[in-house]
């Protein structure tokens, strides 16, 4: 079955909105991740508007994960890191 293409708001609502759709796309492909997807350029790219980002960020996931990070290090250690970036683009 193919995926739907999701579009993040990009400028048409406010950086808050688009950090909320961010976190959620984000959110959507670390559960395909836990699932057996190992295809961060599929799973980013279903998002295309954010797709460069949210590469960036499952592959930091990845890496944690592939580290052997308990489950509660890396959610602790990639919602710091999310957060982290997501104040830098609503502070930008």
């Amino acid at each position: 079955m193919k995926p739907k293409l999701r579009r993040v708001p990009s400028g048409a609502r406010s950086p808050a909105v688009e950090e909320l759709a961010l976190a959620h796309a984000l959110e959507e492909c670390l559960e395909a991740m836990a699932l057996g997807e190992t295809d961060l350029d599929r799973l980013a790219g279903r998002y295309p508007d954010a797709a460069d980002e949210i590469k960036s960020l499952l592959s930091i996931a990845k890496e944690l994960k592939d580290k052997g990070a308990p489950g509660s290090v890396l959610a602790l250690e990639f919602k710091e890191e999310l957060h982290d970036r997501l104040r830098q683009r609503l502070n930008a």
